[in-house]
């Protein structure tokens, strides 16, 4: 009203906030979800991606093979950058043969962890993996990097990351596995 008071009513007339300019606030709020860039977003919960690079939508859930992203890049960005949870990405098994991308995981933090499947090493990427400043366990296996910039897999300050079954060709003179500015980067089974 003109007064510089906001009162809320619920669906039978009770009041169920009120906000006036001597108080300033609410004595109770709740909020479901907040989407900003000013809030940070929280994941508790174990959830499982599912990558199909030629029938794929990364307009789609991805909570299924019937319902697949297109590429891992769009399950990365799903997941909140507080991570408590669990999330494993897994690629197609067959049509992921060859995919391209160039995979960015960045500033996730919290107890959780972050898997990339490929599932078969026939697999290939054809671009890079970069982590970088991420406190959660990162674990990538299964899958062939065929750098396409001389940079296969490339780790900068995170504490946690992990690559099995995991190879990397690449072109002229560059980095095949590397690790820098406090990084541990435990290799098995990679070539």
């Amino acid at each position: 009203n003109g007064n510089g008071r906001l009162t809320v009513l619920d669906s039978s007339g009770e009041v169920i906030a009120d906000l006036d300019s001597s108080r300033g606030g609410f004595d109770e709020l709740y909020i479901g979800k907040v989407n900003s860039p000013s809030v940070l977003n929280v994941n508790k919960e174990t959830k499982n991606y599912y990558i199909d690079p030629v029938n794929g939508n990364d307009e789609n859930i991805g909570d299924t093979w019937a319902r697949p992203l297109k590429t891992v890049q769009s399950a990365i960005d799903r997941t909140p950058k507080y991570n408590e949870g669990f999330i494993t990405i897994y690629l197609h098994a067959d049509n992921a043969r060859n995919f391209y991308e160039d995979i960015k995981i960045r500033g996730f933090t919290g107890p959780g962890g972050i898997t990339i499947d490929g599932q078969l090493r026939v697999n290939t990427l054809s671009g890079s993996v970069t982590i970088s400043g991420v406190s959660n366990m990162v674990t990538l296996r299964n899958f062939t990097v065929n750098s396409t910039t001389g940079k296969g897999i490339e780790v900068y300050r995170t504490p946690y990351a992990y690559c099995q079954y995991v190879n990397v060709y690449g072109q002229g003179s560059g980095r095949g596995f590397y690790a820098e500015g406090g990084t541990n980067l435990y290799l098995n089974n990679c070539q």
